[in-house]
C-alpha cells in the first residue's frame, strides 16, 4: 500500500470508475489486482455552487 501493509489509503478521482492511483498494476504482491480494489465512500457535486464563499 502507499503507505505500509494494512494501511488505508484515500483519493479523489473525477472518474466513476474505481482506479487506485498508488500502485495499480504494478503492485510487487497483487499485481493488477489492485488496480481496481477500493470502493466509492462518497460522491463530490462540483457542478453545485459553494455556498460558504461570500
Amino acid at each position: 500500500m502507499a503507505f505500509g501493509e494494512n494501511t488505508i489509503g484515500n483519493w479523489l478521482s473525477a472518474e466513476e470508475k474505481v482506479i487506485n492511483p498508488y500502485l495499480g498494476a504494478k503492485d510487487p504482491k497483487y499485481g493488477a489486482t489492485m488496480l481496481n480494489c477500493g470502493e466509492t465512500k462518497e460522491k463530490i457535486n462540483f457542478s453545485v455552487p459553494d455556498t460558504t464563499v461570500k
